[in-house]
């Protein structure tokens, strides 16, 4: 049976425990009225997390072992986005293997992932983007067919509806 869950949270070490199959850290970078809203849905295999956060922020994200993720901005107009150095854009996918990423983020930012044992993943990739994920030891940064990363974030939006 399908879990939704939103959480509106005003305290950034809250994030850490709303997240079961990553252990997150949280840093904002400037002074204000922290607030982090996330949907989250969970299936028998598959996690999906909506996520806006309105200040400026440093984090820590560590997938877990057989677990492997991808993220990318869920707006057109989200804050920009550093992951491990890496900036990305719009349209961008950035496939996480189950160790720490480090990403910055301005504020007003919003991102989405989606969660998979290692064995789905690869298997949803051939079908979303139509190649196998690249297997390298670190982060990776691609650039799905627009129409497939449209297909995408309109089913990932509908976790907010």
């Amino acid at each position: 049976m399908p879990l939704r869950r939103v959480y509106s949270l005003d305290d950034p070490s809250a994030c850490q425990a709303v997240f079961p199959f990553g252990n997150v850290e949280l840093f904002p970078t400037a002074k204000g009225n922290f607030q982090a809203e996330i949907t989250q849905v969970g299936m028998k295999r598959i996690w999906m997390n909506r996520i806006h956060i309105s200040l400026p922020e440093i984090n820590t994200v560590a997938v877990k072992p057989g677990r492997r993720s991808i993220g990318f901005l869920t707006e057109c107009n989200s804050s920009s986005l550093l992951d491990c150095g890496l900036e990305v854009r719009p349209g961008d996918m950035v496939i996480n293997r189950s160790d720490v990423v480090h990403q910055r983020s301005d504020a007003d930012f919003h991102y989405g992932t989606v969660s998979l044992a290692s064995d789905d993943l690869a298997a949803a990739a051939e079908a979303i983007i139509g190649r196998g994920l690249p297997e390298t030891p670190h982060k990776s940064l691609v650039r799905p067919p627009f129409a497939s990363m449209r297909r995408l974030l309109d089913l990932h939006k509908g976790i907010e509806q």
